[in-house]
């Protein structure tokens, strides 16, 4: 009996998978982009609803600056992605006490504290921009374009000719990462 207490934990397959960085950060994009001066954030954990789980504020902004700095101009990130249209107050209160500043993208009203980005430039994804609107966007005004890399195990095409247009452009991108 004691044996086998020993030795199911080292023949069984491991019940949680392996989990290991990405590299994207350190690697793929984030020393180019970090010279370009955009920012990185936070959107949290994938399949953690932010919103019940505040803890994940945090977390995400140490992950985040234990990988590289948030800008160029300084360690800590000032933008969190919340998923949906709202953000109650205990999360508000998780993002400013985190030091978060700007929040989006789908959000309706801004929080105590926080300064809302909205969606409003369509995504990356092929064939979802809003060109019309990226081509006439005013300096110094907001466009905030949405995409997502990965669904599960499934590549989502990205519009090559729209993301080599935007690195022609003289813009400041930053990503609730």
């Amino acid at each position: 009996m004691l044996v086998s207490v020993f030795l199911i934990p080292i023949l069984s397959p491991s019940v949680a998978g392996e989990w290991s960085d990405d590299g994207w950060l350190t690697n793929l994009i984030g020393p180019e982009r970090m010279e370009n001066g955009d920012e990185f954030g936070c959107h949290g954990f994938e399949n953690i609803d932010t919103l019940e789980e505040n803890w994940v504020i945090e977390a995400c902004k140490e992950y985040l600056v234990s990988h590289t700095d948030s800008s160029r101009w300084g360690r800590d990130p000032i933008s969190f992605g919340i998923t949906g249209d709202y953000v109650d107050n205990q999360t508000a209160l998780s993002l400013v006490n985190s030091g978060f500043l700007i929040t989006g993208d789908m959000i309706q009203n801004a929080p105590e504290g926080l300064v809302v980005f909205s969606r409003n430039g369509g995504s990356l994804e092929k064939n979802s921009a809003n060109m019309e609107l990226l081509e006439s966007a005013e300096e110094d005004s907001l466009v905030s374009i949405w995409w997502r890399a990965r669904v599960d195990d499934i590549k989502v095409r990205e519009d090559k000719n729209l993301m080599t247009w935007l690195e022609e452009q003289n813009v400041w991108f930053t990503t609730w990462g």
